[in-house]
């Protein structure tokens, strides 16, 4: 998807791990409107009229936290192309 730049962050913890994509309003709800995009809630900033939050549902660890987050970087790759990212 084409759009502009985002930021992505990924939270690794010992049990789960989440991703959060930070943009535009618009970018956020372009990528709410995709199948199976992952994302458990959008979130905005109150008085920070373009900026919004798309959070993932919780990824298991399940004792492999490397193929955790190699699994959530293709699941965020699937509609999010690269060159959109400003930051990780």
């Amino acid at each position: 998807m084409k759009m502009g730049t985002l930021a992505l962050g990924i939270d690794i913890g010992t049990v789960s791990v989440k991703w959060v994509l930070a943009g535009s309003k618009e970018q956020v709800k372009k990528l709410a409107a995709l199948r199976n995009n992952g994302i458990e809630k959008i979130s905005e900033i109150p008085g920070k009229s373009d900026i919004a939050f798309a959070i993932s549902k919780y990824r298991r660890v399940q004792g492999e936290p490397l193929a955790a987050v190699k699994e959530t970087i293709r699941e965020v790759s699937a509609y999010v192309e690269w060159e959109n990212l400003g930051s990780i």
